[in-house]
């Protein structure tokens, strides 16, 4: 038997992305993709089960790059192919299509040397499970059942239903400008006054991954005592440590520009330069 952290079981997509200036790149991508490179970069020993109308050594190539990532490619009819088409330089909107999938993944695929502690279906948030194995089919249904992100609320349906309609463009437009603002004032904040701390912008995420792995040390903190300052001083953030950032905080910025603000000046003036 193989011992891995994780087994990352998924599609490599074949992607060709149009830029709003006419610009066509074709590339490789996929949550397995992206995903093996996150966990293998973070130290994780992983095993990664792409699937593709791809030449073995084609998908073993695609993850080269990653440390202690065991590839072990499975043959498809076709692969996913995407086709992104970007309508703004901000890449904010876009038409994305898809021109075929890959075949089901069979449990007899998975390969019998496998032992891993977490099985990773990379890039499911939701949809149709088709599990004719009554166990694996019992067991998936436990796990969903554990977990918040596998239930959607009345609210966030409605909202998600609005927003890509022709009569929520506009609310969806305006709430893209407020957040990218939001983002670009935290790290442009954080850069000027915060040493120690460091942080890059999200393209995706409304949330901020921001390292005080230098303030900490500078300081003779703990993440702990620093996340207490800051909930001290009325500034709810969460620890990253979950997120396997061992001196990193999670700053949620989907709120008024004025709450930022206000936010980030406490935190100046009460617990990173007091």
């Amino acid at each position: 038997m193989s011992r891995f952290d994780s087994l990352i079981i998924g599609e490599v997509a074949r992607d060709t992305n149009v830029d709003y200036d006419g610009t066509t790149v074709q590339a490789i991508g996929g949550a397995v993709y992206y995903s093996g490179f996150a966990a293998a970069n973070i130290g994780h020993r992983i095993a990664v089960l792409p699937k593709a109308d791809m030449a073995p050594e084609e998908l073993k190539a695609a993850f080269a790059k990653a440390p202690n990532a065991a590839v072990y490619p499975l043959p498809s009819t076709h692969s996913f192919v995407t086709k992104n088409v970007y309508h703004t330089p901000d890449r904010e909107r876009r038409t994305s299509t898809v021109d075929s999938v890959i075949d089901p993944y069979r449990t007899e695929e998975v390969p019998a040397e496998i032992d891993a502690e977490i099985w990773h279906l990379a890039g499911l948030v939701g949809g149709y499970h088709i599990i004719y194995n009554p166990w694996l089919r019992e067991r998936v249904e436990k796990e969903s059942s554990l977990c918040c992100y596998n239930e959607m609320n009345v609210l966030s349906m409605h909202a998600l239903v609005g927003a890509y309609k022709p009569e929520g463009q506009a609310w969806l437009d305006e709430l893209l400008e407020v957040l990218s603002g939001n983002i670009n004032y935290a790290c442009d904040y954080i850069e000027k006054h915060f040493e120690g701390v460091t942080t890059s912008k999200s393209e995706a995420t409304y949330m901020l991954f921001v390292d005080c792995t230098g303030w900490c040390k500078a300081h003779n903190k703990t993440i702990e005592e620093l996340e207490k300052a800051c909930w001290d001083v009325g500034v709810a953030l969460q620890d990253g440590k979950m997120f396997h950032g061992p001196c990193h905080l999670r700053f949620n910025l989907a709120v008024p520009f004025s709450r930022v603000q206000d936010a980030f000046e406490r935190l100046d003036k009460h617990v990173f330069n007091a």
